[in-house]
């Protein structure tokens, strides 16, 4: 998380913001991540966007960030963005008394392990545990094969 994330978000705490979940995964195939979100009932995305002075990461690349943010209103989340220029006390003030108070939809798409109640790398661990078998089981047709290439020599297999 960037140094300006992490000043938004205790400026978020200092005006009384409720809590927000970090670094969320929100759609389904795609690796793309929230900064913040706020989950049940308003399914609000907050995006920190730095560098728009000294022609950073997000001025290259406001093609990418724009299918990003498509994509998660399409699932039916509502995003707000916070370039370095709105990251002060009096704006995120502003913004929290204008949060929605009703609730919103459920987005299509819900990461695993945030609102549900599942272990956050749940994912993660499944994918790990995959790798870990698949090696295994490589492992295990190396050895065949050399046990074979030693019989077809007539060496002693070890």
């Amino acid at each position: 998380m960037s140094k300006l994330a992490e000043r938004w978000y205790s400026l978020w705490r200092q005006c009384g913001g409720p809590h927000l979940h970090r670094e969320v995964r929100f759609h389904p195939t795609r690796k793309w991540r929230f900064d913040f979100a706020l989950f049940d009932p308003h399914w609000i995305a907050f995006e920190v966007d730095g560098g728009e002075f000294i022609f950073g990461r997000h001025a290259r690349r406001l093609g990418a960030d724009a299918e990003k943010a498509n994509a998660a209103q399409v699932l039916g989340w509502m995003i707000i963005r916070f370039p370095t220029s709105l990251c002060r006390e009096e704006y995120i003030r502003n913004i929290l008394g204008h949060l929605p108070t009703r609730s919103r939809p459920r987005p299509a798409h819900i990461p695993s392990g945030t609102c549900e109640g599942r272990d956050h790398n749940e994912q993660g661990k499944e994918r790990r545990r995959q790798q870990t078998f698949g090696r295994m089981a490589s492992k295990k047709r190396f050895k065949a094969s050399k046990q074979r290439l030693h019989l077809r020599k007539g060496e002693e297999v070890r």
